[in-house]
């Protein structure tokens, strides 16, 4: 039994006796007061929004996180705590190991699960987003957008700083 949560995956693991162990994993929830930030950029990007309604979490959601939030939707390896209620001394043990390996698994076919365990109300979000902003708080995008750019590209690997010659630089 899995139970994916805001901050939290717990789950109940069968042992090799067959002990069940209860084990879970604890991530800090992103904080509250990003939200009418986040929202603010959601409503220019609905490439985004639309990706963010079919469950997927694209790369520029992160990297958007990322840039207000301070930190990006996957939490980085020290923010991450678990626990067992087996007797193991080594820590991490195989039961928090198969947790980490089965939520991977899950974040295949279930990509919004991440976001819900980093506390991200997903409906509320895109509904807020999909209200017309009012006209006071957007500022016109440039050459006559129709979205907000994305700065850093999706490609894999990709390095900004190594498509831009010095000449291009310097016209920029």
């Amino acid at each position: 039994t899995v139970r994916v949560q805001a901050g939290a995956i717990q789950a109940e693991l069968e042992g090799a006796m067959g002990a069940l162990h209860e084990v879970s994993i604890h991530v800090p929830m992103l904080p509250s007061r990003i939200w009418t930030q986040v929202v603010r950029a959601l409503r220019r990007s609905a490439s985004m929004r639309e990706q963010l309604g079919q469950g997927l979490v694209p790369r520029a959601f992160d990297r958007l996180i990322a840039r207000i939030a301070g930190e990006p939707v996957f939490p980085g390896p020290r923010r991450i705590t678990s626990a067992c209620t087996c007797r193991e001394n080594e820590r991490p043990c195989r039961h928090i190991l198969a947790l980490h390996e089965m939520f991977a698994r899950r974040l295949d076919d279930r990509p919004w699960e991440l976001l819900v365990m980093r506390g991200v109300d997903l409906p509320n979000l895109l509904d807020a987003s999909e209200r017309p902003p009012d006209p006071s708080e957007l500022i016109a995008l440039a050459f006559g957008a129709k979205e907000e750019p994305i700065v850093v590209p999706d490609g894999e690997g990709f390095e900004l700083e190594a498509t831009f010659s010095p000449l291009g630089v310097r016209r920029l």
